[in-house]
């Protein structure tokens, strides 16, 4: 089953000029290259008239040992992604000269069919492709981190009180 778009135009190798959009881009595009391979997909939410965003989603099983969903995304994109209307918060992960790579847990989703759905609200655009499942978790603060943050920010609380006096 392929994706379906949910409010929009739906272009090849251009922009939108103000309404909701969806673009296909190719390597033969003037204004972006793909992200990898051939292909990169480009939602933009309307910049004029009523606001609307545009979504592509896709109706599927998440693969029951996935801990994470990870996808590409040119530098500044704003993307909200929901698996069966539940917002899963996006991360960045890591970083390249031409893309980001961004991620969310989906555990709790694991093995559960829904649909899988990527919104570029109103007013924003995210580029972006290579999604995928991953059975790595997303990153958290370690508990060391967390002490460590908190004894750096006790440091400073008690050198500015010292100061004071």
């Amino acid at each position: 089953m392929g994706w379906s778009l949910y409010s929009g135009a739906i272009f090849y190798n251009t922009v939108g000029i103000g309404g909701a959009a969806l673009t296909l881009h190719d390597t033969m595009s003037t204004h972006f290259q793909p992200l990898q391979g051939n292909y990169s997909i480009l939602l933009q939410g309307s910049q004029a008239g009523p606001p609307v965003g545009a979504a592509i989603g896709q109706t599927g099983q998440i693969p029951t040992d996935s801990l994470s969903l990870r996808f590409w995304v040119f530098p500044a994109s704003n993307l909200e992604v929901t698996f069966g209307g539940n917002l899963i918060p996006i991360y960045k992960l890591s970083s390249t000269a031409n893309y980001d790579v961004m991620g969310g847990s989906i555990a709790l989703f694991a093995g559960q069919t829904g649909e899988l759905r990527f919104t570029a609200n109103a007013g924003t655009a995210g580029f972006f492709d290579n999604i995928f499942f991953s059975n790595q978790p997303i990153p958290e603060p370690s508990v060391f981190s967390l002490i460590g943050l908190g004894a750096l920010m006790l440091c400073r609380r008690l050198q500015k009180q010292s100061l004071e006096t």
